[in-house]
């Protein structure tokens, strides 16, 4: 089962800067036993362009597949996510629901309602997506492994 979640991979968001980084320590929100907590630093480090915080999360086989089908590896993803100017301002971006499901103490799957609020060339703007990421426990830390996006 988690072969085949993996396999499922997940998705690639340029998205513009906001306050809500947090600096990745040892003992902090990132390191958070609680898989949910680590979950929404994710979108926060997203919101933030914290490629430092991001690199810290997604682990080094991290899988991204976006709603238009396209996979991205981890140094892709970080790429398009934090180098190079913003090509929007984001307002919000976080999950509206989100279910966690635990396999054993080492896997969790996390399906979310995402909603990315944001403004363009002076227009807002909202686009929301149904995410599925599965996270992987190694060394006391919850890891990103992969992500698919799904549109509605």
């Amino acid at each position: 089962m988690t072969r085949v979640l993996v396999v499922m991979a997940a998705v690639a968001l340029s998205a513009g800067g906001t306050t809500f980084a947090r600096e990745p320590q040892p003992g902090g929100p990132a390191m958070s036993a609680d898989v949910k907590i680590v979950d929404n630093v994710v979108y926060e480090a997203v919101a933030a362009r914290d490629a430092k915080q991001l690199d810290a999360i997604l682990d080094d086989g991290f899988m991204l597949t976006n709603t238009f089908g396209t996979l991205y590896m981890k140094k892709d993803f970080l790429k398009g996510c934090c180098d190079g100017p913003a090509a929007s301002e984001t307002q919000y971006l976080g999950a509206k629901t989100s279910e966690v499901k635990k396999y054993g103490e080492t896997t969790a799957v996390i399906v979310s309602d995402t909603e990315h609020r944001f403004k363009k060339d002076g227009q807002d703007q909202k686009i929301g997506w149904r995410s599925l990421r599965v996270y992987v426990k190694a060394g006391g830390r919850w890891k990103l492994v992969a992500e698919s996006r799904t549109s509605y």
